[in-house]
């Protein structure tokens, strides 16, 4: 049904809020657990009421600080799953990395390769499962391998404007050789729109494209972007789009370090 309303997993990125109800909870902890002990201990001494209220103070801060390490939300692509935690930071993992995805009344549970385990706690059963269902989906698009064309698009270590031009010749006469034999414009789109590949592969396939895009290949660099969950990628893919050099570039250094799907 998403699927056909426009919203699965091969049309559009989804982000899942995971942990709304602890986080709140939590922040209400400390202002009421501290009030309980300053009253519960005040006839007792300002000694004890202190030394009682910054214990409880602690405890809570304590707990507070491991509810806000749980996953805030969870985003879903066709890239990569992103779990983002207030605390903690933003871990992703690539799509083709895992094997299975299934869910219980309080968690999401991944099964990556090599047998590794991520589990996703949830408030709610119902977000545990659309997780895992989101992610089961974007398993099954990505299942085909990268095109051989990917390799020819990558970095490689080249500086950002020697490998834009190269990318841009790819489709002129300029850019003969294996690499004019290899590349033809079916085979870029194909790669653009490869999850599995990766992403500098497919920010290469889509500045090699760029002055040739028709109005279905700038549907489809659309739907690259809007189904992309890893950041730096969906960044670089929008300045493509736009045409803006200097943002392109900004965003390549981050796509550098931050969004092999190999990793």
């Amino acid at each position: 049904m998403l699927d056909r309303l426009g919203l699965g997993v091969g049309h559009q990125a989804a982000s899942i809020v995971v942990n709304r109800a602890a986080r709140a909870n939590a922040l209400g902890v400390v202002p009421f657990f501290s009030a309980l002990g300053f009253a519960r201990f005040a006839s007792a001494g300002w000694v004890l009421t202190a030394i009682a209220t910054a214990l409880l103070l602690a405890v809570n801060i304590f707990h507070v600080l491991r509810t806000l390490r749980l996953p805030s939300k969870v985003g879903v692509g066709l890239d990569v799953v992103a779990i983002h935690r207030p605390i903690g930071g933003t871990l992703s993992i690539p799509v083709r990395r895992i094997t299975e995805a299934a869910s219980d009344l309080g968690s999401a549970h991944l099964t990556l390769e090599g047998g590794e385990h991520v589990s996703i706690p949830c408030d709610k059963a119902m977000d545990a499962e659309l997780v895992a269902e989101r992610v089961r989906e974007a398993i099954e698009a990505v299942r085909t391998e990268a095109p051989p064309i990917a390799a020819l698009l990558v970095r490689e270590g080249r500086a950002v404007g020697d490998w834009l031009s190269s990318l841009r010749a790819l489709l002129t006469d300029e850019g003969g050789g294996k690499y004019r034999v290899a590349v033809d414009r079916p085979a870029l789109l194909a790669t653009l729109e490869d999850p599995s590949a990766s992403a500098e592969a497919r920010v290469g396939a889509a500045v090699a494209l760029r002055e040739r895009l028709d109005d279905d290949g700038r549907a489809k660099l659309r739907v690259a972007i809007d189904t992309a969950a890893d950041v730096p990628l969906r960044v670089a893919l929008e300045a493509v789009a736009e045409g803006d050099e200097e943002e392109l570039e900004r965003a390549l250094e981050r796509l550098k370090g931050e969004s092999s799907p190999s990793s």
